[in-house]
C-alpha cells in the first residue's frame, strides 16, 4: 500500500530545486501521509480510502513541492 504514494511523492519532489534534499524530504513527506493514513484507518476507513483521504488531506503535490521548506531538521546524505 506504500506504493500508493509513489505517484504522489514524485510530483511532490520533481518541484523541489535543491536535488540533495529530495530524499530526505520525500521521507518526511512519506512519514506524513503513512500517518495520517494510520489515523484514518484507525477511524473505520478500509486501506484504499485512508490512502486517498491521507493524499487528499496533503493537497496538491506539485504546490506541496514548491513550499518553503526548512531544512535544519533534515539528515541530508553527504
Amino acid at each position: 500500500m506504500d506504493d500508493f504514494f509513489a505517484d504522489y511523492l514524485d510530483q511532490a519532489m520533481e518541484q523541489v530545486r535543491w536535488r540533495r534534499a529530495r530524499p530526505a524530504l520525500a521521507q518526511e513527506l512519506r512519514t506524513h501521509l503513512l500517518d495520517q493514513r494510520d489515523a484514518c484507518l484507525a477511524q473505520g476507513m478500509s486501506q484504499t480510502e485512508a490512502a486517498a483521504e491521507s493524499l487528499r488531506q496533503m493537497g496538491d503535490p506539485v504546490e506541496v513541492g514548491t513550499q518553503p521548506v526548512s531544512y535544519t531538521h533534515l539528515t541530508l546524505p553527504t
